[in-house]
């Protein structure tokens, strides 16, 4: 023993070989002998050798997985909710109603204002504190109906969630402030507000 802790023995080269780096029996394994079909793929392309498979099966899977790359880019870019998100985008402050169903479709809930403090965190970074109270007290009273477009047509509830688009009307029906994207885009504003 040594200042407290045990000694160790040390192993022989010969016992390192036969036991291996994590016990008896895991020794170092030999390289296998390439199989006949191995055999057949030339030696200078290792991804068709790990494929165990010629060039053109290897460009085929490469295709392939290419394609499915693409396809799965274009149902993101193509889905309902980037749809919804450049039709919402497309809306103006001061639209008229017609202008925002033509846009996005009849919404799945109007709501009363309320206290709409959950547009709080939706302003521009950097917004101060005082401006954003001022501004929801202006929303507040210039808003008569807030319309929700969730992103699944299963809910109808009047908080809206991430991915969902919000749009404050005034009382003759027109657009006030919008979110054309919850979480993702901020809040949009006059410059009067």
């Amino acid at each position: 023993m040594l200042d407290g802790f045990p000694r160790f023995r040390q192993r022989t080269c010969s016992e390192g070989r036969r036991n291996g780096p994590f016990g008896p029996g895991t020794a170092t394994l030999q390289p296998r002998a390439p199989s006949a079909r191995e055999a057949k793929i030339p030696a200078s392309n290792p991804i068709d050798r790990a494929l165990q498979t010629d060039k053109g099966r290897s460009r085929a899977v490469s295709a392939g997985i290419l394609l499915l790359g693409l396809l799965i880019a274009a149902a993101i870019l193509l889905s309902g909710d980037r749809r919804r998100e450049r039709a919402a985008s497309k809306i103006q402050l001061g639209d008229d109603t017609t202008a925002v169903v033509s846009a996005l479709g009849p919404p799945a809930a109007r709501c009363p204002p309320g206290q709409m403090t959950h547009l709080y965190d939706r302003f521009q970074g950097g917004t101060p504190r005082v401006a954003r109270d001022a501004a929801l007290a202006r929303m507040r009273r210039e808003t008569a109906t807030r319309w929700i477009y969730p992103d699944d047509r299963g809910r109808n509830d009047c908080t809206p969630h991430d991915g969902d688009a919000e749009i404050g009307l005034d009382r003759d029906g027109r657009v006030v402030w919008l979110v054309p994207v919850t979480g993702r885009k901020t809040l949009v504003l006059p410059d009067t507000i």
